[in-house]
């Protein structure tokens, strides 16, 4: 299987533009240069109502807030992805918690999608809300149902708005917690957002992004028409097929190559497959997804 990333890597050298990776509570330290945020933590068991200790996901809020209005000074745009593990669960666990009916509306990296076992899951967390807090705030409901990543990127977008900047939420199903989140928040967005993600996302029949999207904070949703079902990868091949979908911005970045610079889109899927190239003759994949 191809990591998301090299949709993302691709377009972003296409574009010529800076990156930044931050950690807002990687079980693992990336080992690579990163922005650390103070409160970072990995996130717990959501079933349990144990997603993020007491007081810190306004803590992380307040400091990608802080981060947001850095990077966007004198900046036009800026492109917001994500990865995190089980993030769709913990996205429908914000969602839930928030009031909306999200059941079987978020996505999966994978064709099969168990939304059972999410709802499971989310519903167990869930109950334990209800009875901790008769009354719950956006905050208490992160450290229930949540992850450190929604509320950090939520967090961005606020610092980012506050500069006047455009921001494309580069992502799936997830964004929609990252908008309920804002709404609560009460985050005034101005016209200024836009969803970017994959025409993967966008045709997944067992999910439905334009229904998350329309319930939480109805913004204009953009996919790329990526089209690997005649590459000479397998591993490429298998996004047609229904897996990965989205991951690490890999929508939101073809689509700014596309409109800002205007990079056509086979020219970036010829990068995307000059990049899974490359990676393939680092022996990073132990010869796995060669051309066939």
């Amino acid at each position: 299987m191809p990591t998301p990333a090299i949709i993302t890597r691709a377009s972003l050298k296409l574009m010529n533009v800076p990156y930044l990776v931050v950690n807002a509570g990687s079980y693992l330290e990336p080992k690579i240069p990163y922005v650390a945020l103070p409160s970072r933590c990995v996130g717990g068991l959501i079933k349990e109502c144990r997603g993020l200790p007491k007081g810190v996901a306004s803590k992380l809020f307040k400091e990608s807030e802080s981060l947001g209005e850095l990077i966007s000074k004198n900046v036009d745009v800026v492109i917001i992805g994500e990865s995190i593990p089980g993030g769709t669960t913990t996205a429908l666990g914000i969602l839930a918690g928030l009031g909306y009916e999200a059941w079987s509306l978020v996505s999966s990296s994978g064709p099969k999608n168990p939304h059972e076992l999410k709802e499971m899951v989310v519903k167990e967390g869930l109950e334990i809300l209800r009875r901790k807090h008769a009354r719950s705030n956006v905050f208490d409901v992160i450290e229930c149902l949540g992850d450190p990543v929604h509320i950090s990127i939520a967090g961005l977008v606020n610092g980012v708005i506050s500069n006047d900047a455009k921001i494309i939420l580069a992502g799936g199903t997830q964004m929609s917690a990252v908008l309920a989140i804002l709404k609560s928040l009460n985050t005034k967005l101005n016209n200024r957002l836009v969803v970017g993600t994959t025409k993967w996302i966008v045709n997944d029949v067992t999910s439905n992004i334009v229904k998350l999207i329309s319930i939480t904070c109805d913004v204009p949703i953009i996919a790329f028409n990526f089209d690997f079902s005649t590459s000479n990868y397998d591993g490429l091949k298998y996004y047609e097929r229904g897996y990965v979908k989205e991951g690490v911005g890999a929508g939101g970045t073809a689509i700014a190559a596309s409109v800002i610079n205007d990079i056509s889109a086979e020219d970036i899927t010829k990068e995307v497959h000059e990049e899974y190239s490359r990676l393939l003759s680092m022996g990073e994949l132990h010869g796995k997804g060669k051309p066939h």
